[in-house]
């Protein structure tokens, strides 16, 4: 056994490794060198403490820990259907205005069923960052960009504004 107990706080979680996980990873100064700068490690007379900052949000209607940058501190992607599939049609639209296949958004929005507010909502999406783009399709876009925040706040042009 490599762990002896986990605490879970408000703004952290320590993870208290045993005598043998702390000579597997080399000792306590091998551990902090490997951590990130907000994150602790410290020997406790019976192996390791190591203690990782974090936060907690609400995306897809689950609750995510997240890490310092604010990415998922967990490394599985957790792909939004809704904001996927928006990014998609978002995509699809763009190509059909750039080919003249429709004029306007006007046009657009009354050929696929909604009104132009929401439709030029949707294609916000078009114009985020490329890696944003991937992010989403991957499942491991920042907490703060959700569906929502896209249709209801000003997305910035500049790729750098919007990371």
């Amino acid at each position: 056994m490599l762990i002896r107990r986990v605490d879970l706080g408000a703004t952290s979680v320590t993870i208290h490794l045993t005598a043998a996980a702390r000579d597997k990873v080399g000792g306590l100064s091998s551990m902090v060198h490997k951590l990130p700068r907000d994150d602790k490690a410290q020997d406790d007379g019976t192996g390791l403490a190591v203690t990782i900052a974090l936060s907690f949000a609400r995306r897809g209607g689950r609750t995510h820990a997240l890490g310092p940058a604010g990415q998922t501190a967990v490394d599985r992607p957790d792909i939004n259907p809704a904001l996927g599939a928006a990014l998609i049609r978002a995509e699809a639209w763009r190509r059909k205005l750039l080919s003249g296949e429709v004029a306007t958004v006007d046009e657009l929005a009354k050929a696929e069923g909604f009104a132009p507010t929401h439709a030029t909502r949707i294609l916000r999406m078009a114009f985020l960052a490329p890696d944003l783009k991937r992010m989403i399709l991957e499942g491991r876009q920042p907490a703060t960009l959700s569906l929502q925040a896209v249709m209801t706040k000003t997305v910035p042009l500049g790729w750098r504004e919007q990371r």
